[in-house]
């Protein structure tokens, strides 16, 4: 459901019906349940500083014309003809 990063020197988030979440090596910690969720977003570790941030997903977005190399695979920009790494010409094919 949501991640969370906490500071290195949290052991454990705690919540108020007591349960207990360990963050992992990287200081994440992954809750399922949605009311834990809400309490850590609307907490005052929070909101004091950022102690906790929650992770999210970066949002796909449409890139405009697909103008990667056959050859070499690299990705230019749409305005480039001729692939910069190999030379190659490059398709000019739109998604969709």
């Amino acid at each position: 459901m949501a991640d969370f990063v906490v500071p290195p020197s949290n052991y454990e988030v705690k919540m108020k019906d007591g349960t207990r979440y360990l963050p992992s090596k990287s200081g994440t910690i992954h809750v399922e349940n949605r009311r834990h969720a809400d309490e850590i977003r609307n907490s005052k570790a929070k909101n004091r500083l950022d102690m906790i941030k929650e992770k999210t997903q970066m949002s796909s977005m449409d890139t405009g014309p697909d103008n990667t190399c056959g050859k070499c695979l690299f990705a230019a920009h749409a305005f480039q003809t001729d692939c910069p790494r190999c030379g190659n010409d490059l398709p000019r094919k739109v998604k969709g």
